[in-house]
């Protein structure tokens, strides 16, 4: 892992309700954020289930760099989960936004 701050992208998930369970499933069983690492430049990732009933739920993943979150953006194996994550969706999800570390 690089001593660089890095970036973090924010992904929001707009999940259909009564599919929340699923979501996590999903998550755990197709081993999202492993895919992620072997794309390169991934430093970790989690999945955060709001507390608030109709908030979405966000996917936090920190990266080496901004090109790191492109490459796993433009990765066939991000596409293909994504057409399988997207039954349990309200809309189809964009890139999540991506912050860097001040201070």
């Amino acid at each position: 892992m690089s001593a660089e701050p890095g970036v973090v992208s924010v992904l929001p998930l707009r999940i259909r309700p009564g599919n929340e369970k699923a979501v996590i499933r999903f998550y755990e069983q197709r081993d999202v954020f492993e895919h992620a690492r072997r794309s390169g430049g991934f430093r970790s990732g989690r999945l955060l289930e709001p507390r608030a009933e109709g908030e979405p739920f966000l996917v936090i993943a920190e990266w080496d760099d901004a090109d790191s979150y492109q490459a796993w953006l433009d990765n066939p194996v991000r596409a293909e989960l994504g057409l399988e994550l997207v039954a349990l969706l309200e809309d189809e999800p964009e890139a999540g936004a991506v912050y860097q570390q001040v201070g």
